[in-house]
C-alpha cells in the first residue's frame, strides 16, 4: 500500500508538471503531445487511486475478520479445560491429533537469551 502511494504521489507530480509546461508552450504539436501525457498519466492516477481504494476495504474487511476470529478470554481457557477432558476421555486418534494441533501449532515463543 505505501508503495502505491508513493506511485500515487509521483503521477501527481507528473500531472503537476506537465501542467505547467501546458501552460508556457504556445506550439500546437507540443501541446497536443502534452495533452495525450496528461490524459494518460490521469488515468494511472484515476486506476491507482481505484486499487488504493479497493486493498483499504480488503485491509479492513481482514482486520474485522481478524478481531472475530479470536475468542473471549473465558472460551480461550473453556477451551484448554475441555480439551484436556477430550484427549482424556477418547481413544479417536484424529481427534487427539487434531486436538494437539490446534494447540501446539498456535503457540509462539519469544527469543530470550538465558540468564
Amino acid at each position: 500500500m505505501k508503495r502505491l502511494r508513493i506511485k500515487l504521489s509521483k503521477l501527481e507530480n507528473k500531472v503537476d508538471k506537465i501542467n505547467k509546461r501546458l501552460l508556457d508552450v504556445r506550439e500546437s504539436d507540443v501541446v497536443r503531445k502534452l495533452s495525450r501525457d496528461y490524459k494518460d498519466v490521469l488515468s494511472e492516477i484515476r486506476t491507482l487511486n481505484d486499487n488504493i481504494n479497493r486493498l483499504e476495504k480488503l485491509n479492513s474487511e481482514y482486520e474485522l475478520e481478524s478481531e472475530l476470529d479470536f475468542p473471549e478470554y473465558d472460551a480461550f481457557l473453556n477451551f484448554f479445560k475441555d480439551i484436556v477432558k477430550t484427549i482424556e476421555n477418547t481413544n479417536n486418534v484424529y481427534l487427539i491429533d487434531q486436538l494437539v494441533k490446534l494447540v501446539f501449532l498456535n503457540i509462539t515463543v519469544l527469543d530470550k537469551k538465558s540468564p
